[in-house]
């Protein structure tokens, strides 16, 4: 949120004003006001919280799908020559990212450093930091999560923060394909989310359940005035200009821009529902091939209403479970069943590190219906 155009001193000489500070007129007799995006002046020196020192809201979501990815058509630049910096070329399996490419850092070349080794279960660690606990402690391939994941981590300094919670603290877990693995027992491999050990948040599958979550806890903002508040920007341009001596250069476009965005909505406020009006009732509950997307559009669109009306700060998607034998596409395998088919030699060779200054490594070269699962990773992108 830190501007970039103008620096601590000049915010500080500006001066700063309250988070909470509106645009006020007459209109029709009665007093009015318009509230104000977030400026450079409502924020301290560092641009990192607001004046009055409570945090700008953070959300976070951690998104996962199983069965993994093809490394050399993952990573930017290939596995043998990553590319490194703001300006990297987007992989093949990354191609659908091409719209938010300026919001997306690609993280590759770490170890997983799991004390032990079941399969599957250990890439789970990546979401705690914790090499799981009651090994063979049941049927199949069987462990439990040890402590807790990310998002709970987050979860918990939400409830002891000071300052205004959102409704649902511990986030809102979704899930999208049913179909699970029938090897692997325990709570580690079918949760994305964990209180701590034995306490999983298990994802919720079915829009339905989410939106009626949201239901339960849902009041909707009182706001039967907006089309009368948005038609009086003409009376507070006084008050602008008065609010503009008290700003840096970036504030008094943001302060201009906020006011023509208002008078531009005058003429559509009758057809636009409030922000924070609850959805209706979605109709997706498949997750039959023809259904993934639907469901997982379906899923997305209640986490962006859930983040703009600050029902919670924290979503979980599973999209599809590890070594779950979901088909993706129609007419293709699993991508568990693809994984176990395909080969490369795109892993670290003969226990060696072969980056750029470590040795040479072998020429790349992959086997197997590579195409069939690069396809299935990019539906997934």
């Amino acid at each position: 949120m830190k501007n970039k155009n103008v620096g601590p001193s000049e915010l500080r000489s500006a001066g700063s004003i309250s988070r909470r500070t509106m645009l006020r007129g007459m209109f029709g007799g009665t007093a009015v006001v318009v509230g104000l995006p977030i400026l450079d002046a409502m924020l301290d020196s560092h641009g990192t919280a607001f004046a009055d020192t409570s945090p700008i809201p953070i959300r976070l979501v951690t998104w996962f799908f199983g069965n993994g990815v093809v490394l050399n058509r993952w990573i930017p630049g290939g596995i043998r020559t990553p590319a490194k910096g703001a300006n990297y070329p987007l992989s093949e399996e990354l191609g659908p990212l091409v719209n938010v490419k300026d919001y997306v850092s690609v993280a590759s070349g770490f170890h997983n450093k799991c004390k032990y080794q079941i399969t599957h279960h250990e890439g789970m660690s990546i979401f705690n930091g914790y090499t799981m606990d009651d090994l063979g402690g049941g049927p199949g391939f069987f462990s439990n999560a040890r402590g807790p994941t990310i998002d709970q981590i987050y979860a918990q300094h939400i409830v002891n923060s000071p300052y205004k919670k959102p409704a649902i603290t511990g986030g809102v877990h979704c899930g999208v394909v049913n179909q699970i693995s029938q090897a692997d027992f325990g709570t580690t491999m079918h949760n994305l989310s964990h209180v701590g050990h034995l306490s999983p948040n298990p994802p919720i599958k079915n829009p339905k359940s989410i939106h009626q979550t949201f239901v339960d806890v849902f009041t909707p903002l009182d706001d039967p005035s907006k089309p009368t508040r948005l038609a009086v920007v003409d009376t507070v341009i006084a008050d602008a200009k008065e609010l503009k001596k008290r700003l840096g250069v970036a504030d008094i476009k943001r302060v201009d821009g906020h006011l023509d965005a208002l008078a531009s909505l005058q003429s559509k406020i009758n057809t636009i529902p409030p922000l924070c009006t609850l959805p209706g009732e979605p109709t997706q509950t498949s997750d039959v091939v023809d259904g993934i997307e639907a469901v997982n559009q379906a899923m997305s669109d209640l986490l962006v209403f859930a983040f703009s009306c600050d029902m919670t700060r924290i979503g979980t998607m599973l999209l599809v479970g590890g070594a779950s034998e979901a088909p993706l596409l129609p007419g293709k395998s699993s991508q568990h069943g693809l994984s176990h088919s395909i080969s490369s030699n795109g892993l670290p060779y003969g226990g060696q590190s072969w980056e750029p200054d470590g040795p040479t490594a072998p020429p790349y070269t992959e086997s197997g219906p590579i195409a069939d699962f690069n396809a299935g990773v990019i539906f997934e992108m």
